[in-house]
């Protein structure tokens, strides 16, 4: 490794003095504490059941398959869903 070192000393890269230290990072300094907390609070979870009320909402989309959400009581394994599916998945038409 030293030949290569001194085979090319026009490519030598030299760290320039002095060394600038980096500033510290600040945490988020622009948010402050609400006026109100409560009211506050409560706008959030004004939002939150507004948020809740649209993800209930059936907007559709682009893939129109039939799906099925199953409830399982038990465990299993992946490879039991893998085989009870089949190999291609289900894809009845009903």
């Amino acid at each position: 490794m030293a030949e290569m070192e001194n085979s090319r000393p026009h490519l030598e890269l030299r760290r320039e003095e002095p060394v600038v230290e980096r500033r510290p990072r600040r945490g988020f300094s622009g948010v402050s504490a609400p006026d109100d907390p409560r009211r506050h609070g409560a706008t959030l979870g004004e939002r939150l059941e507004a948020a809740r009320q649209l993800a209930e909402t059936d907007i559709g989309g682009y893939d129109e398959r039939r799906l099925i959400k199953i409830t399982l009581t038990d465990k299993i394994q992946p490879e039991q869903v893998a085989q009870a599916s089949g190999p291609r998945g289900c894809t009845s038409d009903l």
